[in-house]
């Protein structure tokens, strides 16, 4: 997996309910799942 212009940023407190929602439910993709629980834990 390449890293090559990857940003970091703030998560706004839109975005960090979109990602609690998403881990919360738990239905739909794996990876989506995946993808908002390591941006949760990074912040």
């Amino acid at each position: 997996m390449s890293r090559e212009g990857l940003s970091v940023r703030e998560v706004t407190a839109e975005e960090d309910n979109r990602l609690l929602r998403i881990v919360r439910r738990s239905s739909g993709s794996v990876v989506t799942w995946r993808r908002a629980q390591m941006v949760l834990l990074s912040v």
